[in-house]
């Protein structure tokens, strides 16, 4: 009976309420591998793509969160200094949790941490970190627009950076996944928020690093209930074995001190 109740005690601590994440999912999160941030949205999983940017070592007196590397904000609008946003898309696939997301039981978060250098009175503040839901094929992705490759549900989060070398700030996102979902798209943002620059490089120094995504399995609510009446049974059940009616008190002092 003490095994039984044991085993009850560790699945009830394992599904009631306890949510299991996962590691990242991303590939080179931490930018510690160097690649060619390619300037064009990405029809792949696991690598770097749309706006220019450029993996390096600490530069300008900022240092990476962790590791030796992080990467640079260069330009906005694909390569072009047309845009007022530079992105940084990483495609993740999802097909093989299917079954588990089918449920509608998992959620997903992506956190960033970002840093620039104090600049000036032109020197843009404004990150920020999306999170998409998408149903299809990656390869679709790289001709997106709204009205093809939808997002079935997304989120953001902006964060205002303080200029100090030594501080870097997080902005998180987090994303019940629709029961469809076959990939996420997450999104690295540098803005220009305050002077839109025509010229090359756009930003003074703008850094992303320690980019993170997990998805967290949550227990269905029937599942809890019957672990949780499991539980109950087992406990009675042992107090019952214990002690019965007519059982003397000398008995019960032994039982209990089994």
């Amino acid at each position: 009976m003490k095994r039984f109740l044991a085993g009850l005690a560790v699945v009830a601590s394992l599904t009631g309420g306890v949510r299991q994440a996962a590691a990242n999912l991303l590939v080179n999160g931490g930018f510690e591998t160097s690649e060619v941030i390619e300037t064009h949205l990405p029809s792949t999983t696991g690598h770097w793509a749309a706006d220019g940017g450029t993996i390096l070592a600490p530069e300008n007196g900022i240092v990476p969160v962790e590791g030796d590397q992080m990467l640079r904000f260069d330009f906005t609008g694909f390569g072009t200094a047309s845009g007022r946003i530079s992105d940084q898309w990483q495609l993740i696939d999802v097909t093989s949790l299917s079954s588990v997301i089918a449920g509608g039981l998992v959620t997903a978060t992506a956190s960033a941490q970002f840093n620039r250098v104090a600049g000036g009175s032109q020197t843009d503040t404004q990150f920020g970190i999306t999170l998409a839901a998408i149903n299809g094929n990656p390869s679709e992705f790289d001709d997106y627009q709204p009205n093809l490759v939808p997002f079935l549900a997304s989120t953001h989060n902006s964060v205002f950076t303080d200029g100090h070398a030594s501080s870097w700030e997080t902005a998180t996102a987090n994303l019940t996944l629709p029961s469809n979902t076959t990939y996420l798209a997450v999104d690295l943002l540098a803005f220009e928020n305050i002077y839109a620059n025509s010229t090359s490089p756009e930003f003074d120094g703008h850094y992303v690093d320690n980019a993170v995504v997990s998805l967290t399995v949550i227990p269905e609510p029937s599942t809890l209930l019957v672990w949780s009446l499991l539980a109950g049974f087992g406990i009675g059940y042992g107090w019952y074995r214990r002690v019965t009616p007519g059982t003397p008190a000398s008995q019960h002092r032994a039982m209990s001190a089994r």
